[in-house]
């Protein structure tokens, strides 16, 4: 009971520190000087104005998998049908894989990801679990449901019957809405998109980073999968119809949750992306922990390494020079290039491994937003260091140069997802023209210092010289 009523206690100061966090970021980047509530509620207008002349199913086609059949989204007891049909194939979802060493028990798919998990990668290469793992997330019955209160943008946290707990992000926008990323659209109002989390994971996991949590999509009935299975006050209280189509609210920052900008499903269904919850270890409050990002796209932080070269000053820190953490965030920054994700303040580690783990891929939800803008600024990194393992060069040439784009094995893997076709057409065209980007300013670097002092087979060759690429836009 002690244990429960501290846990309660410090989720209170948490959730109040987090939305004084969001305040003071929204009036960092609006400027103090600025009326804040006018200059959201603008910003709230033009987007609206823009949902309402997009079908918000424009460039869906849901649930049409070209890999199986299965039914329509908007009829319910079809749905849900189904749903049983595939929990009744694979009973309990026990995986063939792995098994306990310790006492030879089958383990499920979610437990053989914990157990997977190292201070390298959130998974392994060949991860024999993973395909029984994304489809026990689409499938398996939700048994509880509550706000996740973190981060500025809605999000739920789900356990399913099979004992695994989720993060769950409704779906807010059409896939081909473009968020322009300008004065009337900045990066920080951007929001989330459930999808983005899902291709963000595949493409993680196709780029051989592997440090995203698994992801994958599900069409729920919003009544039996949340309101139905939630003790939840706050969001219990958010529920309402319009237009005959059930809606909530949830609770999280103002700008985000409210009447205006509810999440409704199509009558009763509401597709939503679940990723897999970083497990808690023993004696920690919370499995991981977060570092500054030095190359922030903040406004203010941005003008600091816009205006000049921060990394030899980066490396006065032993904590950033030593280990892995400088090699990954420039594959971070690679990362967040291909799909275009600013919203990358600070970067997530396990507490597990400390300063010698690898840096973590969460929060992706902001990711492949506009197809048509290539930002080289976010290579802020590899721009400025001049630097990348010499592993993850020759595979990204390896990509490029096969007779498949990068693009051909994004489509491979998202078309198994249950919401296929998980991302509009022109971001995957936007993710082979952004490659190419990249590898011509990798060249760069290298015409400047060489191919041994850019490519990095083990520790880091310092000091660096302080002379960097360009990042034309």
């Amino acid at each position: 009971m002690k244990l429960r009523w501290r846990f309660m206690f410090w989720g209170t100061i948490f959730v109040c520190c987090t939305t004084l966090m969001t305040i003071f970021a929204v009036l960092r980047e609006v400027g103090l000087g600025a009326p804040v509530a006018a200059r959201v509620e603008s910003i709230h207008r033009n987007f609206k104005k823009t949902l309402e002349n997009t079908s918000i199913m424009d460039g869906i086609n849901l649930l049409t998998s070209k890999e199986r059949a299965v039914p329509d989204h908007q009829n319910a007891s079809t749905y849900d049908a189904w749903v049983a049909g595939k929990r009744r194939e694979r009973p309990n979802w026990v995986s063939s894989g792995s098994k306990d060493k310790k006492n030879g028990t089958q383990l499920l798919p979610w437990q053989q990801f914990h157990a997977d998990i190292n201070e390298n990668q959130m998974y392994s290469r060949n991860a024999p679990y993973m395909k029984d793992l994304l489809e026990s997330l689409a499938t398996t019955e939700i048994v509880d449901v509550g706000l996740f209160h973190g981060g500025s943008q809605l999000k739920l946290h789900v356990k399913l019957a099979d004992g695994n707990y989720a993060m769950l992000k409704p779906m807010r926008t059409p896939r081909s809405l473009v968020y322009n990323y300008d004065e009337e659209q900045p990066f920080w109002l951007d929001i989330e998109r459930h999808n983005a989390e899902i291709a963000a994971f595949h493409l993680d996991r196709i780029l051989n980073f592997r440090r995203s949590p698994p992801c994958a999509g599900r069409v729920l009935n919003i009544t039996a999968d949340i309101k139905m299975k939630t003790k939840d006050k706050d969001l219990l209280n958010s529920f309402f119809r319009d237009g005959g189509n059930t809606c909530f609210e949830g609770k999280c920052a103002p700008w985000f949750c409210n009447k205006d900008h509810p999440v409704c499903g199509r009558g009763e269904m509401l597709e939503v992306s679940l990723c897999v919850m970083i497990p808690f270890y023993h004696g920690n409050e919370d499995p991981i922990f977060d570092r500054p990002n030095p190359w922030s796209h903040g406004i203010r932080e941005a003008q600091i390494w816009q205006e000049q070269n921060i990394c030899e000053e980066i490396l006065k820190n032993s904590a950033n020079a030593e280990g892995r953490f400088l090699l990954d965030l420039v594959e971070q920054s690679i990362f967040d290039f291909l799909m275009l994700n600013y919203d990358r303040h600070h970067f997530h580690m396990l507490y597990k491994y400390g300063s010698k783990g690898f840096v973590v891929a969460l929060d992706n939800g902001k990711g492949f937003g506009n197809p048509y803008l290539d930002d080289l600024n976010l290579l802020g990194p590899l721009a400025q260091c001049c630097i990348i393992r010499d592993s993850t060069f020759k595979y990204l040439l390896k990509v490029n140069g096969s007779r498949e784009k990068l693009s051909d094995h994004m489509k491979h893997t998202l078309v198994k997802d249950l919401i296929d076709p998980v991302i509009h057409e022109t971001h995957l065209e936007a993710i082979d023209r952004r490659l190419m980007k990249l590898l011509d300013l990798i060249g760069d670097c290298i015409n400047l210092y060489g191919e041994k002092r850019v490519m990095v087979k083990g520790k880091l060759d310092l000091p660096f010289p302080e002379v960097e690429v360009k990042m034309d836009m």
